[in-house]
């Protein structure tokens, strides 16, 4: 068997908006191509018989939500479409929560010809064609490229390397470093590890300062998982919490799942914010103030009720 040069296969989800009648049997199929092989992203994108429907099917709002980037093709007939306008519209959408799209322009010419025809169905004042144009108007704002005549291989290699540079990790591990750090944390990222996972682990060097930084938060925000171990004095260290807020807002906000292992800790502790969680949060409150602490302590319970694994002494 032949060795195969195609990347490993990447869980980045990425949704692709186009004009079929336009794009689909040129452009598109060589933009598809380029990803699966030079990045491993098999990318979401509508079939023929999907789209025939005169409403644009939940399906694909599914998929556009659940995607982690989007690249817009602009072609000729795009504005044409209810079916692309209405996908624009909910891009656009998400993106004021995810900061992931980009855009292909091919050619913006009659765009104003296509919107007037829509403004003639649905009336000028109408409320789902002010939607569109300032979806339009919105994704013609952000920086992309645009194809005229130019070389359509070096472009589409462009777009690639733009995706595959969306670091993304597998999976985000959350944990005490003084609890877990050099034993039970250590091994479970060396067996994820060896299954092909990508994992986050912070360096001692990254904790050691005095701030959250930055890179902390991007890499919650470029995760798809998370494992919350929760120890003895997890509760101690400010900066779990501020990790773990920012994880649950992740997660309820963008549906991704998130692991609770409760390491030589009862759930029932770390959901009442008993014992030693109870005289870390108690500090915290003297330091940071009430107001700060009860998301912390809310934070806890609810990442306590959701669904995990105990580890006692075994």
């Amino acid at each position: 068997m032949a060795a195969s040069s195609a990347k490993p296969r990447s869980s980045l989800q990425v949704y692709i908006s186009f004009r079929g009648s336009d794009v689909r049997n040129n452009f598109l199929g060589h933009l598809y191509t380029a990803l699966d092989l030079l990045t491993g992203i098999s990318p979401y994108i509508d079939s023929e018989e999907l789209s025939k429907g005169g409403q644009i099917a939940p399906l694909l709002m599914s998929a556009i939500e659940e995607s982690h980037a989007a690249i817009i093709i602009f072609s000729t007939n795009f504005a044409s479409s209810r079916w692309c306008l209405e996908e624009l519209a909910k891009i656009m959408e998400c993106k004021e929560q995810e900061p992931d799209c980009v855009s292909v322009r091919i050619q913006r010419k009659s765009y104003g010809a296509a919107m007037a025809k829509h403004e003639d169905m649905f009336g000028k004042d109408s409320e789902i064609v002010k939607r569109w144009k300032e979806a339009l108007f919105a994704a013609g704002s952000l920086s992309g490229w645009i194809l005229n005549d130019g070389c359509e291989a070096t472009l589409i290699k462009q777009i690639a390397k733009e995706i595959s540079e969306l670091k993304r990790f597998d999976v985000f591990l959350s944990f005490r470093g003084k609890d877990v750090r050099e034993n039970f944390v250590k091994s479970l990222n060396e067996a994820l590890v060896r299954t092909g996972i990508n994992t986050f682990m912070d360096s001692e060097n990254l904790v050691m300062g005095q701030d959250f930084p930055p890179a902390l938060k991007d890499a919650i925000e470029q995760s798809f998982m998370y494992v919350v171990v929760f120890s003895e004095n997890y509760a101690e260290s400010w900066w779990c919490l501020k990790e773990l807020v920012q994880i649950l807002e992740r997660k309820n906000r963008r549906k991704q799942p998130m692991l609770p292992i409760f390491y030589q800790v009862e759930p029932g502790k770390v959901r009442g914010q008993k014992q030693s969680y109870e005289e870390a949060l108690t500090k915290h409150e003297i330091e940071f103030g009430k107001r700060k602490v009860k998301k912390w302590r809310d934070a806890l319970s609810e990442a306590a009720n959701v669904n995990g694994m105990h580890l006692r002494d075994g």
